[in-house]
């Protein structure tokens, strides 16, 4: 298991009771604590079969990678410190790879919560594994993820990159080994409403560099326009997040989503007016 942390507040101990839950017991942690002011030495007292580690602060490719070097099992899965995992997660997927040799990465369902926990609604709907949709976009979410190590290794790790590193490992692997997706609904992925428009900035940088790298797919068009989009939907997405607390960072939000998916912008503010004046008409009658 691979779990980098920095800072990582209440969430942690979730994430580690959702993999101190895991009906399969076969496996070791290797927790990265990347230069945290934070005291995480009670990491090393919950269970005999996590080891912490700690480095000076680089991010989170780096402690990620430091994971992956110290990790002694044939498969890594990768828990990100406020996610979580459901119980059957692991054995599910270890069943999976070992039936399919061939297959180097395979991913789940999962589902999006919010600071409390609470359901804000599903993960990525129908992507189905295969390299071509992936180019066109991530659909992968990091925590849902294992991998053979050689592959990764054999790869050439996580690159340094804020936003987009684990997308871009992900093609490097789907490139000339196969991999899969379980559609089943197998970990919990955390949104935080704190989220800046500097990520939709970055996203769109990182995805240009990585993109460049497969430029030789004709689908690489379609990847960045596709990028464009999902930058759009996400800074659309806090706009109306930070709109229903009333909080001025909603404008800022819409503007980025403006620059990124202008067309989806119209078609929310479309439908949001006519929904009002609908109302109106309503309540008149």
């Amino acid at each position: 298991m691979i779990v980098p942390v920095y800072n990582p507040g209440p969430h942690l101990a979730e994430a580690l009771d959702s993999l101190l839950a895991q009906t399969w017991t076969d496996w070791e942690a290797v927790v990265v604590d990347d230069g945290s002011t934070e005291d995480l030495r009670w990491i090393a007292r919950l269970d005999p079969r996590i080891r912490l580690l700690r480095q000076a602060n680089q991010g989170v490719s780096a402690a990620r990678n430091t994971a992956i070097k110290e990790a002694t099992g044939g498969l890594l899965a990768f828990l990100d410190q406020d996610d979580a995992w459901l119980p059957a997660k692991l054995a599910r997927q270890a069943e999976w790879m070992g039936r399919h040799p061939a297959v180097v990465l395979t991913s789940t369902g999962f589902e999006r919560v919010d600071d409390d926990g609470g359901y804000v609604g599903p993960g990525y709907v129908g992507y189905n594994g295969s390299y071509d949709e992936l180019l066109q976009g991530c659909g992968i979410c990091a925590s849902t993820v294992v991998a053979r190590r050689d592959g990764v290794l054999a790869a050439g790790l996580f690159r340094p990159l804020l936003v987009s590193q684990d997308w871009d490992l992900w093609l490097r692997l789907a490139e000339h080994q196969p991999i899969t997706h379980l559609p089943e609904v197998l970990a919990r992925y955390r949104e935080h409403p704190k989220q800046g428009s500097a990520d939709f900035r970055q996203l769109y940088r990182d995805a240009c560099i990585v993109l460049a790298d497969h430029q030789h797919r004709s689908l690489s068009r379609v990847g960045l326009a596709r990028v464009r989009h999902l930058s759009g939907a996400q800074a659309l997405d806090a706009a109306r997040r930070c709109w229903a607390r009333r909080d001025v960072r909603a404008v800022r939000h819409l503007g980025y989503a403006m620059r990124y998916a202008p067309a989806m912008v119209w078609r929310a503010l479309l439908s949001r007016t006519w929904t009002q004046v609908s109302r109106l008409r309503a309540h008149r009658v």
